[in-house]
């Protein structure tokens, strides 16, 4: 003992000398601007902590880059809006906008080098000389304009601005007030905004049409408009105008907010040399706590997903989930930081499952979009459960399994087989990972909430992944018809995987490492599973960065093939804590942090994603990680800092003291010596003192205890079915366990099964499981069809797209239809091209019928084609026309047109002909139109089968 004392007031005297040249992080180090450049798709408006207004400037209308609203690299100012959204890679909001009469069409150029934005307040002068500053608080805002002299003060109020309106009013209540509504369908269906506001001045208002006024003030300096906002009612925007103070001080709100914004960073802040990092650290609490956004009403009274008006007066309800992205590491870090508002969030939970039927998956403006996969939402509640927070019991179980149960994105089949394949659904690879990690939290909740029943039910869920374990490479690949995807290429992206190829998808099942590394090393002929995850990773960070198969605009900040600009990454650099190679994760994650934050508007390698890619920085930095949300633990790595305090949730204080440096870890004391890969939640909730030592080079840190779990089911991959889908004769197949386990196989229709032995001799289908006693099975499945090779297929013009192929021209006379899922690849989709498809006869044949099927799913720009004409060629060369059919408004008349598939049927003209060739023509219908988001673009049309009678 009296060594260990002597070590550590050694240390502490190494981190003194080292803290007197660090300086703490504090809210002048918050930069607004990061993340308003490149693809970071953050803003600068005027905001509150997790306020419900964010009142500030919008520059563009369209394309990816101006989701919020806003860009840094324009110059040109639409106006001011009361709503904007961090960091999405969807666009909405931008609602009741706001700013200086453009009635003449001059453009409000902007002075760029006058724009500020800081905590609470932005401001910018346009290069006529009008200056325009806004502050917010959590339900209120105040836009100050001030007008050079002689220039007549008039403002435009704009109803009609990004969203399409579905319900507008203006009202004028006095010369000095306004109230009114904006109802509007975007990514939102129907989004419901109501404001009342007032000015310092009287004006003139002045209706230029229902969706656009004008309000003149005259030859003014100086118009301020106070702004209150509400989602409930108008009654509800002017309560929150009258409730929140200092609504007409300009320069009092803004110190609030200010105060506000200083209060939450000083839950959590860090101490270092250079203003950069701190800036950066500094502006990512900020990003964190930006969103979600306060939704309910002074009063209490809220609007629900169930589009009734609610109240509560014991909790907040927020607005603003977007929990495919927060759950890996927003949302822990609210746990620790927000103890008051994570309550919040999961009793709001719970009200949003009593409203709609269902926990939320990505909630907006009480909309659920439905946007991305999983359920994610069960990692929040298991989570805060395994950290201690209460919940409803009865309400809380009731949620998570109906929410698991719902019929939506092939959870039906996925419950029914185990897992999910490519026929069953799109995405298959994805939702499989998504759902069986999501059904591990279930299953841990239910434990803790006293329903071990339910705990084992969805413990055998979660045992989905091990189906999609590819036996050759490790990696995660697509099942096919019973058997995986074949042309296989791990950098691929396409429709199995969202948002990411295999590469980045493969590290997913964090919720079952132990079982998960013994497939691997079993696969990989490996000397133990922490070599063989130890291999996977290294060759992930150390492969070519360039990623091949379709463009998606998501995937950046890559390191080889780890993509820190997308979510499915972020965790992957800590599995080295579960390897033998412990001071891998501490490399890896430093070089993270220094490639991929800066503190430029740029300095963000992708969406902010509502505060997720910032919550990653700040945990990364502090070297605790949820690798596993709803474990209460964390992996530890390298703190980047010179010291933290950070204020716990149980209100006990921090003090970590880092010295040395460096990117690898000595040492780390709490209470005791940490040797391990983790800290558990019940050390963190002690505080204290701790002290941690960097060095140059690796060290033995944490080796030995590598970071563990087990589903503790010995559940087997489904088997894989080895038959070709397609045959024109009799065919012998088998039926095999990637991990020699003994199969049980079914089939029926002209299909015989002989043990493992499969026999087809026409179309039929099969099963096939690996059963393992006392555990559940994963069910393989086939389908056989018999081919019709009367034909020969083949594209004489027009090229299909690379992801939609469909296999290969021979696909259009397969027997295999596709659905509305056309993701699935089933479907041949060509792109701003007319394109020719011939059917040659194989033998002497007559037709009579031509059938073609279509498809259309216009928000994807999948349109029909204009027209289709049908012919045929005889044996003696020459060509006769059946017809040509044109079809009625083949790209769309607006946004809510369904997904749909028709068939166009084509007679012969004589009732009967010969025929050596069937040709069959599609006229593009061109670009699509104004009103869809991708107004210009060209549009595809999708084919599938061509069916000869």
């Amino acid at each position: 003992m009296r060594r260990l004392s002597f070590l550590l007031l050694a240390l502490f005297t190494a981190f003194g000398l080292q803290a007197q040249h660090s300086q703490p992080t504090s809210v002048d180090d918050i930069n607004p601007f990061i993340g308003t450049g490149g693809h970071g798709h953050t803003h600068p408006s005027a905001q509150s902590p997790f306020g419900m207004m964010q009142l500030g400037p919008n520059t563009r209308l369209e394309g990816w880059d101006g989701c919020s609203g806003y860009h840094y690299t324009d110059s040109v100012l639409l106006g001011f809006s009361l709503t904007h959204l961090s960091g999405t890679g969807i666009g909405d909001y931008g609602d009741l906008l706001i700013g200086p009469s453009r009635a003449d069409g001059a453009l409000l150029h902007m002075d760029k080098s006058s724009e500020r934005a800081s905590a609470g307040h932005y401001s910018v002068t346009l290069e006529n000389g009008i200056l325009l500053e806004s502050t917010a608080g959590p339900r209120t805002g105040i836009l100050r304009v001030v007008f050079p002299e002689g220039h007549r003060a008039v403002l435009d109020v704009d109803l009609d601005h990004r969203d399409y309106e579905l319900s507008t009013s203006f009202e004028v209540l006095s010369d000095s007030s306004w109230q009114g509504h904006r109802y509007s369908r975007g990514w939102a269906q129907n989004q419901k905004l109501h404001f009342y506001f007032e000015s310092n001045l009287p004006a003139q208002t002045a209706e230029v049409d229902s969706l656009h006024f004008t309000l003149d003030f005259g030859f003014v300096d100086t118009v301020e408009l106070y702004i209150g906002m509400s989602g409930t009612d108008i009654d509800g925007a002017v309560k929150n105008f009258g409730a929140e103070g200092l609504a007409y001080d300009f320069a009092a709100l803004r110190a609030r907010t200010r105060a506000e914004w200083a209060a939450e960073l000083d839950k959590s802040y860090v101490y270092h040399r250079d203003a950069d990092w701190r800036a950066i650290y500094a502006t990512s609490l900020y990003h964190a706590y930006s969103v979600p956004n306060l939704w309910s009403d002074v009063d209490g009274r809220y609007r629900g997903l169930d589009d009734a008006i609610h109240t509560d007066t014991t909790y907040e309800h927020y607005t603003i989930f977007s929990l495919w992205d927060t759950y890996r590491t927003a949302h822990p870090l609210y746990v620790i930081t927000q103890p008051e508002r994570t309550q919040a969030f999961l009793n709001g939970f719970l009200d949003m499952y009593d409203q709609y039927g269902r926990l939320p998956i990505w909630e907006l403006a009480a909309n659920e979009t439905n946007c991305m996969i999983g359920y994610h939402s069960v990692s929040v509640i298991a989570d805060a459960l395994a950290k201690g927070y209460p919940i409803d019991t009865a309400r809380a179980l009731e949620a998570l399994d109906a929410t698991a149960t719902y019929d939506r994105s092939g959870l039906l089949d996925y419950i029914e087989k185990g897992f999910l394949s490519m026929e069953d659904e799109s995405e298959s690879v994805s939702k499989t990972l998504e759902y069986a990690y999501d059904d591990a939290c279930i299953s841990w909740a239910a434990n803790l909430l006293g329903d071990p029943e339910m705990g084992a039910e969805y413990n055998q869920r979660a045992t989905a992944y091990r189906s999609l374990v590819d036996p050759e490479t490790g990696w995660m690949r697509a099942r096919d018809n019973g058997q995986f995807l074949a042309d296989f290429n791990p950098s691929q992206v396409n429709n199995h995987y969202t948002e990411a190829n295999s590469y980045q998808y493969s590290f997913a099942p964090v919720h079952d490492l132990d079982y998960w590394k013994g497939l691997l090393e079993q696969y990989l002929d490996a000397p133990s599973g922490n070599d063989a995850l130890y291999g996977q990773l290294e060759k992930l960070f150390n492969a070519p960065r360039e990623t091949t198969g379709r463009t998606q605009a998501d995937i950046t900040g890559l390191y080889g093939q780890y993509a820190h600009g997308n979510e499915p990454s972020h965790h992957i650099a800590y599995l080295y804590n579960s390897t033998d190679s412990v001071h891998k994760t501490q490399e890896r994650v430093w070089s993270i942090m220094e490639q991929f934050y800066q503190n430029a508007p740029d300095g963000l390698s992708g969406n902010e994603d509502c505060g997720q890619m910032s919550a990653w920085f700040v945990m990364a930095s502090w070297g605790l990680y949820p690798l596993v949300p709803g474990e209460a633990r964390y992996a530890v790595s390298t703190p980047f800092w010179d010291r933290m305090e950070i204020t716990l949730p149980n209100g006990a204080p921090l003090n970590a003291h880092v010295g040395g440096t460096g990117k690898y870890l000595k040492s780390w004391f709490t209470d005791e010596d940490l040797q391990a890969t983790w800290i558990d939640h019940e050390t963190l909730l002690k505080g204290g003192t701790w002290t941690v030592e960097r060095s140059e080079s690796p060290t033995s840190f944490g080796q030995g205890q590598p970071y563990r779990n087990s589903l503790e089911n010995e559940t087997a991959p489904a088997p894989i079915i080895e038959i070709p889908i397609s045959i024109n004769k009799k065919t012998v197949g088998q039926v095999v366990s990637p991990i020699d386990k003994s199969v049980t196989a079914s089939a029926s229709g002209s299909i015989q099964t002989k043990g493992a032995e499969l026999i087809a001799t026409g179309t039929g289908e099969i099963q096939a499981t690996s059963p393992v006693d006392g555990f559940g099975a994963h069910e393989s499945r086939a389908k056989v069809f018999w081919r019709d090779d009367r034909f020969e297929a083949r594209w004489e013009s027009g090229v299909p797209n690379p992801q939609y192929t469909a296999g290969g021209p021979a696909s259009m006379v397969d027997g295999i239809r596709g659905d509305v899922d056309w993701r699935k690849g089933h479907w041949v989709g060509i792109q701003g091209q007319n394109a020719e498809l011939q059917l040659s006869a194989n033998k002497k044949m007559k037709a009579s019928e031509v059938q073609v099927s279509l498809l259309k799913d216009i928000r994807s720009w999948i349109a029909y084609p204009k027209a289709v004409t049908v012919s045929s060629q005889d044996r003696k060369g020459r060509w006769t026309t059946w017809e040509r059919q044109e079809i009625e408004t083949p790209l769309g008349v607006d946004w809510s047109d369904d997904i749909e598939i028709t068939e166009l049927n084509f007679q012969a003209p004589s009732g009967v002909v010969d025929c050596a060739v069937i040709k069959v023509e599609f006229e593009n219908a061109g670009a699509l139109l104004d009103w869809h988001l991708g107004a210009g673009g060209e549009s595809f049309f999708f084919v599938d089968e061509v069916i000869v009678e």
